[in-house]
């Protein structure tokens, strides 16, 4: 499987360093892409258009990205997703997207009831987790769904093509992350990033180098 980093560069701006390195150690993919804003990476890239509101730029973001790959297995990846083992593409939801609906912001909100209305008994899927995917059928619910839509959780009420399973969420406040509240994931997420956290990601990616 390749991947596919849909990226905004951050004020902290190391993640992506990390993430990519997470990839390369145990997804080893032919091809790693990144859409968005110009990563320092040796990269692929694909430079698209900001758009004013969060979700538009990140909805055009994957669909210019779409019409650029090539190859049926990506996994999707956002430059704050971390690998901890090996990957096994499998798709998490958590309770049922109604739920998440009501507990959400206004706009957030009107972007999951575009699923919601398509597929009526739909999960959550909006999870921290990388997404594995087929192009085609991600390309097909952008012909299904006006954007901007919640195209995670689109893909895993549509997806017949990989395991699913229940999952908490595993984002965590970087600062006060620890190796031990790692143990037994598969992947991790952060936010609040900033020097403090280097250490962690050094620890994990760099010590065997």
């Amino acid at each position: 499987m390749n991947a596919l980093y849909l990226y905004r560069k951050s004020d902290w701006g190391k993640e992506l360093h990390y993430s990519i390195k997470s990839v390369e150690m145990y997804l080893k993919p032919d091809r790693i892409v990144v859409a968005g804003d110009k990563p320092d990476e040796d990269v692929e890239w694909i430079e698209t258009e900001r758009k004013k509101h969060q979700y538009d730029d990140v909805n055009n973001s994957l669909f210019v990205a779409l019409d650029y790959l090539d190859g049926e297995d990506w996994v999707l990846m956002h430059d704050d997703f971390f690998l901890l083992e090996p990957y096994k593409p499998i798709i998490r939801h958590h309770f049922e997207l109604f739920e998440k609906i009501k507990r959400t912001q206004i706009q957030r909100r009107e972007i999951m009831q575009k699923v919601l209305d398509v597929f009526p008994f739909s999960m959550n899927y909006s999870l921290h987790y990388p997404m594995p995917f087929k192009l085609s059928h991600m390309k097909h619910l952008f012909d299904v769904f006006k954007m901007p839509f919640s195209y995670m959780n689109a893909y895993g009420n549509y997806d017949k093509n990989f395991v699913h399973c229940h999952a908490d969420d595993c984002k965590f406040k970087a600062t006060t992350l620890t190796k031990n509240q790692l143990k037994g994931l598969p992947s991790f997420s952060t936010y609040g990033e900033d020097d403090r956290f280097e250490t962690l990601l050094k620890d994990l990616y760099e010590s065997n180098d």
